[in-house]
């Protein structure tokens, strides 16, 4: 585990693995319970694995670490999608697990990847505290590494309030549907050599772009899309006002070309030029 010392990783008790990321010959002598909702029996082999640490000796362990580094040093994947301290007995918690797996609205069911680090890092600005209790109940904390290669630990938020069903607004539901492209822009954000926070403020403002390129100006692929939101995120809202970057989105409209490639013409310098010249022209007004 890249940058994890052994403290960390021994304080929690459990683990889970995604089996389409990690290869079996990694995970298959380790105590492993699939966790299966019945809606999804016939993916079985498909399903997260729970691994129980605390079952294991502290010299496996310490072992287990080494595995993990060695399958992180090949894969951009991490070995444990997640890292769980509870008091809740093995049984106990994949039963729970397993059912949270299911998400029900109106009219369907999905299958909710809270699993998945690229997805539970954004359940924690979008569901509210009671949904987030509801599905993390009996968990003390859940820790996950960010694509910056580095682990957070939320420590889980009791509430008063019980609910017996994760419901989502319209408004929960469009989001959770956007994911994908939001992590689409993350790694592009991250392959251009940009850091940034994981934080609530951070992925809105991204989400705030990615609308606005389609709605507003008629970028359709998820790269033209993305490509706007870094640049706004960047640069600041006004830059898109300049008449040079309306001239390339006008041109990307018109003549279906890629709004990513216009771009690769125009310098850091160039940009920072017309977002600082867009603000100056802002404030005499």
């Amino acid at each position: 585990m890249l940058d994890v010392d052994h403290r960390f990783f021994l304080q929690h008790d459990f683990g889970i693995i995604n089996p389409l990321q990690v290869e079996e010959n990694l995970w298959a002598d380790l105590p492993a319970t699939p966790l299966v909702p019945s809606e999804l029996a016939d993916q079985a082999s498909f399903m997260p694995l729970l691994i129980d640490l605390k079952s294991l000796s502290l010299d496996a362990r310490i072992n287990l670490m080494g595995r993990a580094a060695e399958h992180e040093s090949n894969s951009i994947y991490p070995y444990f999608s997640a890292l769980l301290q509870t008091d809740c007995d093995t049984a106990q918690l994949a039963r729970q697990l397993a059912q949270r797996l299911i998400l029900r609205g109106p009219d369907k069911k999905v299958w909710l990847r809270y699993f998945d680090p690229r997805v539970f890092c954004h359940l924690l600005w979008l569901f509210n505290a009671e949904q987030l209790w509801f599905l993390l109940r009996d968990i003390q904390q859940w820790s996950w590494r960010d694509p910056q290669e580095s682990w957070h630990t939320y420590s889980v938020v009791k509430t008063d309030i019980s609910i017996s069903l994760l419901r989502l607004t319209p408004e929960q539901w469009q989001h959770l549907e956007k994911l994908g492209l939001l992590n689409h822009c993350l790694k592009m954000l991250l392959a251009a050599g940009h850091e940034y926070q994981l934080d609530k403020n951070t992925l809105l403002q991204l989400r705030k772009g990615l609308d606005e390129a389609k709605n507003q100006h008629g970028l359709i692929s998820d790269t033209d899309r993305s490509v706007f939101a870094i640049q706004q995120w960047r640069f600041g809202n006004q830059l898109h006002a300049h008449p040079h970057m309306q001239a390339l989105l006008g041109e990307a409209l018109k003549n279906k070309a890629s709004y990513e490639g216009l771009c690769r013409t125009i310098s850091e310098e160039t940009l920072h030029e017309f977002a600082n010249a867009m603000q100056q022209y802002q404030h005499k007004e």
